[in-house]
């Protein structure tokens, strides 16, 4: 296998940064002849090479500049897209959107797939998705593999009519081999279980070699258990080390492991710990619940910033089963803290997969359902608010969205910031009920003055795409910064790069945050 060398690729980007930060091009006398000559192609070789080895502001960008104008003004397809796109996004000269349209319209007028892709990203933006899955579509036929796979992914959903897996898997084998690695990995995690690591694992070296980071780190762990292929113990390590630096959540806990069992080597404890506690920043449940427990146990030196028990939250809510049942267990007995039974039961929900259940293990003198109904009929918030999941979600009760709305509200005025959030939600996408985008900005608000996390980010991405109110960039940033303010976690949703979904934002879950990315749930 030939390894990625982690020294050999820094030195190689390294010296690519180099040739990249150059003022002076290289000898390009015979490619200017040709661009002097008319030649469009010539043009914009020529044009992006003095682009980028000039600095912002310098002579020779400039020149590049003036020959992507004359190839773009010759009709040569990449440059229009390259100009449009440098127009739209300001990248090393003052935007200018409706130029920058220009340019990118007739590179997809001409049939450029990244450049239909990028014309229905911004129709999206602009709230009209309509316009943009025909973007979207085109961008797809013409072969673009970002696209193929977004459409797949949109078919898989529900979000558009399909004929079956056949399809979808298509769509997905069509922007793997196209270079696409987040489809490659797709593949593999959708088909290794039922036809082999053997047949599969060729979409997850592809998509390895893509240094789609998932990837790397999943190939990397294939290769360290000898599993399905050829064991290479340090082959694996490389690669997820690789992975690790990147950021990978997974792979930073990995090394950990590795760092603590000795297979660096030799044992680094202190390694160890800084792997554990950057997995667990990076987002990684284990990671997180770990970290957790060790601040608990007193095996960590205390986090300053975030306790030990919202480690242990962040990873039970992205469904981590152990941290749950640690979560439940602390709700029910206290623990130095007042007991409280509706978390609880919410807890032990998540692990049990229905809330019901849950209610019922700790209150076996009630059914379920009537436990809840009897604090809710009582006047109780948070009892308002799980009736109301109960019904949006059709937990032990018959799914009825007017009667959950019913019961938000009721929460919802009673002061629950969680239960405002979730009916600004069900309000502004129209979740089972007539939209209402103005009622559910209000109850939005509402719960962010409270500092409610997911109602924070629904406010950055509505004003930052134009959900049901026009774009307005300013307002999107500060309401990102103050759920910034609440953890890392929430400011990294709210700057997630747009793609082509639903535009709604994100859904709270049974619990006051989702269990769930917010890509999930927002394009």
């Amino acid at each position: 296998m030939k390894r990625i060398r982690y020294g050999l690729m820094t030195a190689l980007l390294l010296a690519a940064g180099a040739l990249l930060a150059m003022e002076t091009p290289p000898d390009l006398t015979a490619l200017r002849a040709a661009a002097e000559a008319g030649n469009p192609e010539a043009q914009y070789d020529y044009g992006y090479a003095l682009w980028i080895a000039g600095g912002v502001g310098s002579a020779s960008r400039q020149e590049g500049l003036m020959w992507l104008r004359r190839a773009a003004a010759g009709g040569h397809v990449p440059a229009c897209r390259e100009l449009g796109m440098m127009l739209l996004n300001g990248n090393g000269l003052p935007p200018n959107r409706e130029e920058g349209l220009v340019w990118l319209t007739k590179a997809g007028e001409g049939g450029d797939g990244p450049s239909l892709y990028h014309l229905g990203l911004i129709r999206f933006t602009a709230g009209d998705r309509e316009a943009g899955l025909v973007f979207l579509q085109r961008a797809a036929d013409a072969g673009y593999p970002r696209a193929l796979r977004e459409l797949a992914e949109f078919k898989a959903s529900g979000l558009l009519p399909c004929t079956g897996w056949e399809e979808i898997r298509g769509l997905l084998e069509r922007a793997s081999a196209g270079g696409d690695g987040e489809a490659g990995f797709i593949l593999w995690q959708q088909l290794w279980q039922t036809e082999g690591i053997p047949a599969m694992v060729g979409y997850l070296r592809a998509a390895a070699d893509r240094l789609y980071m998932p990837a790397v780190r999943e190939y990397g762990a294939l290769l360290f258990l000898g599993r399905g292929i050829q064991r290479d113990r340090e082959g694996g390590i490389e690669l997820i080390r690789l992975a690790a630096l990147s950021g990978e959540p997974e792979a930073c806990y990995l090394m950990s492991v590795f760092a603590e069992n000795g297979e660096l080597g030799e044992e680094q404890t202190e390694t160890a710990s800084d792997w554990l506690k950057t997995a667990a920043g990076a987002g990684s449940p284990t990671a997180q619940r770990v970290y957790g427990e060790r601040l608990l146990n007193g095996d960590a030196a205390p986090d300053p910033e975030v306790s030990a028990y919202e480690w242990i939250t962040r990873a039970a809510l992205q469904g981590d089963s152990e941290a749950q049942w640690r979560l439940a267990r602390h709700c029910l007995h206290g623990e130095g803290e007042p007991r409280d039974f509706v978390q609880a039961a919410r807890w032990t929900a998540h692990v049990r997969g229905r809330l019901p259940a849950g209610i019922r293990a700790y209150r076996p003198d009630l059914g379920a359902v009537e436990a809840v109904r009897a604090s809710a009929e009582a006047g109780e918030a948070d009892a308002c608010r799980t009736l109301a999941e109960l019904y949006r979600f059709g937990d032990g009760v018959p799914r009825d969205p007017a009667r959950a709305l019913g019961w938000y509200q009721k929460a919802a005025e009673a002061g629950d910031a969680g239960a405002q959030a979730a009916l600004g939600y069900i309000l502004t996408v129209g979740e089972g009920v007539p939209s209402d985008s103005d009622a559910g900005y209000r109850w939005l608000t509402a719960a962010a003055a409270q500092n409610e996390p997911v109602a924070l980010v629904n406010l950055a991405l509505i004003h930052a795409r134009g959900i049901g109110r026009p774009v307005d960039p300013a307002q999107a940033a500060q309401w990102a910064a103050r759920a910034a303010e609440a953890g890392p976690a929430w400011g990294q949703l709210c700057s997630m790069p747009a793609s082509p979904a639903p535009e709604t934002p994100a859904s709270p879950s049974l619990s006051p945050v989702p269990t769930q990315p917010v890509g999930s749930a927002v394009p």
